[in-house]
């Protein structure tokens, strides 16, 4: 599974939120115009997956908690604990070492993401989301189909990949190991100490949820 938070400044075409190339499969999510998501995967350049979400599930300039999940032949795409697309599909998608390009596509200025992103993971299954859901919300209060979190993550034995917000020009790359690693940012994404999802301070509403830790803040010209 993959999720994130996100946050754009624009929404004036499709742009790549994050994308892997294995081999011959090409792996992308993009943000439309419209608002919509879009997680696609295509082989030799023919398409063999295609998730989209209604239009508008993501605004201008306010985050968005992303999750994409695959179990099985099940694939899911959740927008702030909502199910908004879902596909049943035998695609495999392939396995390997290759790398994932959080904000673009690995080509410099081709449609890549321009706005925020915090706390971008990758985990090896699904089972943490029953499990946040049962220790958060058991009685299902806030009648979500999977549990917002309201606090940074904590990396566990699960935990493949997460990139968390640092200074400067680093991010630090955490996995099931308890010691974090820094990573240089490449092109023209920063560090930015501006915006952040989490407060130090009980979750308060979404437009004040914009002030203390930091965010990548992504330039679109290749990051």
């Amino acid at each position: 599974s993959v999720d994130f938070w996100l946050r754009p400044e624009k929404r004036d075409q499709t742009r790549t939120v994050f994308s892997q190339i294995t081999g011959q499969q090409e792996s992308l999510l993009t943000l439309r115009a419209d608002g919509s998501l879009l997680f696609a995967v295509s082989v030799n350049g023919q398409e063999k997956l295609n998730i989209t979400t209604p239009a508008g599930v993501i605004q201008k300039g306010l985050w968005s908690y992303i999750v994409l999940t695959q179990e099985g032949n099940a694939f899911a795409l959740y927008v702030d604990g909502e199910k908004k697309a879902s596909l049943q599909s035998p695609f495999t998608l392939s396995q390997g070492r290759s790398p994932v390009f959080v904000g673009g596509n690995g080509t410099a200025g081709q449609n890549d993401f321009r706005g925020w992103i915090d706390d971008f993971r990758l985990m090896n299954d699904v089972s943490w989301i029953q499990k946040m859901k049962q220790e958060n919300d058991p009685e299902n209060v806030f009648k979500k189909d999977l549990f917002v979190p309201v606090a940074p993550y904590a990396a566990d034995s699960q935990t493949a990949f997460l990139l968390r917000n640092g200074s400067g020009s680093r991010v630090s790359f955490l996995d099931a190991s308890p010691v974090a690693s820094p990573i240089d940012i490449t092109g023209d994404a920063r560090v930015d100490t501006a915006y952040s999802i989490f407060k130090s301070s009980p979750r308060p509403p979404e437009e004040n949820r914009l002030i203390e830790g930091a965010s990548m803040v992504f330039g679109d010209k290749g990051d």
